[in-house]
């Protein structure tokens, strides 16, 4: 789990400060710079386009998922191949998801410090995470005298249970920002 804990609060650290208002540069879905932003935006302006940018890496799940994963792999080395890149593609969009709700709900964050102080959403995702990585492991078997499946089970399980939770984590927080 602290592995986990790291990587979250790794990803948390690379918010930029236009998340909580500092700095106006926007970041889409996949989580490059964008077109700057007035520096004149209200609050409510600011929580809008947090929500706007969570529910556009959201939706660009969504589409993803409707492609099938790896169409074009003819071997167990190319699924599992595939299904990494595929996992990672599903994980970037997870992090602008979580990121940009985690500016919603957690406010302003001091990141000038060189900590982060964790928020409850942060405490919450390190511990889906968590789960996220037992229940793949479960899913996919011991690593103990593995088949070569196992690494494709693994993955598109990771993608599974991720997507699935990017749309809960959309259910949850459909109203946050858009009063």
């Amino acid at each position: 789990m602290g592995r986990m804990v790291r990587l979250l609060l790794a990803s948390i650290s690379l918010l930029p400060t236009a998340l909580v208002g500092q700095n106006k540069a926007s970041v889409t879905a996949d989580s490059s710079p964008a077109t700057s932003t007035p520096s004149d935006h209200t609050p409510i302006q600011q929580l809008r386009e947090l929500h706007d940018r969570a529910y556009a890496a959201l939706r660009a799940e969504q589409e993803r998922s409707k492609q099938p994963l790896c169409p074009k792999a003819l071997s167990t080395v190319d699924m599992n191949q595939c299904s990494v890149q595929e996992f990672n593609s599903t994980e970037r969009n997870y992090q602008v998801e979580i990121v940009a709700l985690n500016a919603l709900v957690g406010g302003p964050r001091d990141l000038t410090r060189g900590s982060v102080a964790a928020t409850p959403l942060d405490d919450a995702e390190a511990t889906w995470h968590n789960y996220r990585e037992q229940a793949c492991n479960a899913f996919a078997g011991p690593q103990k005298n593995a088949g070569t499946s196992r690494s494709y089970l693994y993955e598109t399980c990771l993608i599974t249970l991720t997507r699935s939770h990017m749309n809960a984590l959309g259910d949850l927080y459909a109203e946050v920002g858009m009063h």
